[in-house]
């Protein structure tokens, strides 16, 4: 009779359920998320919802099509902005609280910190922390800055995490006796059935459009751990012969799924320095910057500079998206490169037949002031990072250096008025700060 009851309550679940996913596909909203997040009764609901759904035989399209979600798309902002590039995953605050509970839990795990790695009050803050880690993936995903795949892998490790500290005792048991440990055989199919549960996730992330790397390499890291937990005669001993056949397929899998993982990762590793977009970029200077400096150009040659900046300018916001360049070291070179273009227009073309071309004259303070006063904010940006691409900062420190020469000079700062000089004067001294703490970052990188 109590099944009875229970399996009665379980459909009605179900069916109300199945009237709340109604209702969330006709907001637009994603069933997966809402089955993560809110209060407990929703996620019991939606849950028991998509179960009686794979049991009428919806479910397995419906779980495919989570994973189709534009999640681990770049997202288009305003003015064609993109998401935040995979690099300043590691910026964010949820990030750092995430990966501070991570290696927290992973020395307990492990047993790093021995058998009594905390007293109760420890361990209880422990498992919190870990409760909102779980929190903490789910804020990086709204924000786009994981894919749906990459947020349910490192979910997965989140609950091995779970597991390893709950297995470990507090102090306060030192001298308990009541205490059975797991046999070696269930650890090692603990193992195998989460290895087995990751490789359909993994051969999606490899396939994926985008990567997020800082949370891709977690995962990788720790199924790499997996694989070595179940590979070797001695690890074998411990299990039954069903099990070993089915860690031989698992591992073998896993293997070439971490193969294409690996291979995409050191694309996004790779130099700044030695891509295809920075060449382009450096192209675009190569060709640009001559003409700029003699004053002289034709026609022809001033439509290919406008040419190869505009694909320049698209080369910096796939550098950005790869998580290469931040937004504001590419605010910095876009300035300088728009600045290269004036200097080719500033005469007349050379294959011009107009004589009566006259240019209006600003003074070099006025100019340098203008340019210094659209960079400050990219700068101050920059300097507060604490990491900058050498060979992109290279390219803009020349103008800038120049810039604050001119606006030093007294001849020079004349020739503008005096609520300009005193703008000037403040402008000056804190582009000079910002610089000087880029310095220090570049010589500490040599």
């Amino acid at each position: 009779m109590p099944h009875r009851v229970t399996h009665v309550l379980g459909l009605v679940l179900g069916v109300l359920g199945l009237v709340l996913l109604g209702v969330i596909l006709l907001t637009g909203a994603d069933v997966h998320r809402a089955a993560r997040t809110g209060p407990r009764w929703k996620r019991a609901m939606v849950a028991a919802g998509l179960v009686l759904l794979a049991a009428l035989g919806f479910g397995p399209g419906t779980a495919r099509a989570a994973d189709t979600t534009p999640a681990a798309q770049p997202a288009a902002g305003a003015a064609g902005a993109t998401t935040q590039p995979a690099a300043q995953l590691a910026d964010t605050d949820e990030w750092k609280r995430l990966t501070g509970a991570w290696k927290e839990a992973e020395e307990v795990a492990s047993g790093k910190r021995g058998d009594y790695p905390f007293d109760e009050k420890g361990k209880k803050a422990l498992l919190e922390s870990l409760t909102k880690a779980g929190r903490e993936i789910d804020a990086l995903a709204e924000k786009r800055m994981l894919s749906e795949t990459e947020v349910r892998l490192l979910k997965i490790d989140v609950e091995r995490l779970r597991r390893g500290v709950q297995g470990k005792r507090p102090t306060e048991m030192r001298m308990a006796t009541c205490y059975r440990p797991i046999s070696l055989g269930s650890r090692k199919r603990i193992v195998l059935a989460r290895l087995t549960e990751r490789l359909e996730l993994l051969e999606k992330v490899g396939k994926a459009g985008k990567l997020h790397p800082a949370a891709v390499a977690k995962v990788v890291e720790s199924v790499e751990g997996d694989i070595a937990s179940l590979s070797g005669a001695d690890n074998q001993k411990q299990m039954i012969a069903e099990d070993v056949e089915k860690a031989g397929k698992a591992i073998h899998a896993a293997g070439e799924h971490l193969q294409q993982i690996k291979a995409r990762l050191a694309g996004y590793s790779k130099p700044l320095a030695k891509t295809q977009e920075w060449g382009i970029v450096m192209a675009y200077w190569r060709h640009a910057a001559p003409l700029a400096e003699s004053g002289k150009s034709t026609t022809a040659e001033r439509k290919q500079v406008d040419g190869n900046l505009k694909t320049a300018t698209a080369a910096l916001d796939e550098l950005v998206k790869d998580g290469l360049l931040t937004k504001a070291e590419t605010g910095l070179l876009r300035s300088e490169m728009n600045r290269i273009r004036e200097q080719v227009y500033r005469d007349p073309p050379t294959d011009s037949m107009v004589e009566c071309y006259k240019m209006m004259f600003l003074p070099p303070a006025q100019k340098s002031l203008v340019r210094l006063e659209d960079r400050l904010g990219l700068l101050k940006s920059v300097a507060a990072s604490g990491k900058v691409q050498l060979a992109a900062i290279r390219k803009v420190l020349p103008s800038i250096r120049a810039d604050l020469k001119t606006l030093a000079d007294p001849a020079k700062l004349k020739e503008v008025r005096e609520p300009e000089r005193q703008r000037a004067a403040k402008l000056a001294a804190e582009a000079r700060q910002a610089l000087q703490k880029i310095e220090a970052i570049l010589s500490e990188s040599k």
